[in-house]
């Protein structure tokens, strides 16, 4: 049986409330808790599943401006600076922090798999009205 627990944490002086998606098991007659999924400070997974696609809405809409960025400053055309360094070494950390985000989406996607996976197996579960 599946269900979410909270517990409190203290990171940097900030106090958080971080959840988890748990399932009790026997291990040698002692009951035993085992983590199936991190939910971070997201109290349901329907809630994880909210934060997961506004990541990946605004890493897209990132990655969109990068590569105008990118198309800019191959064809020579102005572009919108963040950093103060010369166009030919912007092209570069611009094509470089576009393979990183592009990473991050695919990371995001697999998680969000993940979640909605576990939301299917464990919506039959007595214990899903905590989910």
């Amino acid at each position: 049986m599946a269900f979410i627990i909270s517990k409190n944490s203290k990171r940097d002086g900030n106090r958080r409330k971080l959840y988890y998606l748990v399932e009790n098991y026997r291990d040698n007659g002692k009951i035993k808790r085992k983590t199936i999924l991190h939910l971070n400070e997201c109290n349901s997974i329907d809630m994880a599943l909210d934060r997961i696609r506004m990541d990946m809405d605004s890493l897209n809409k990132k990655i969109h401006e990068t590569e105008v960025n990118i198309n800019a400053i191959k064809e020579g055309r102005p572009y919108v600076s963040i950093l103060s360094r010369p166009h030919y070494r912007q092209l570069w950390i611009y094509i470089d922090w576009l393979k990183k985000r592009k990473e991050s989406i695919a990371v995001l996607q697999k998680k969000k798999n993940e979640l909605l996976e576990f939301k299917n197996r464990y919506q039959n579960c007595s214990a899903t009205k905590f989910i």
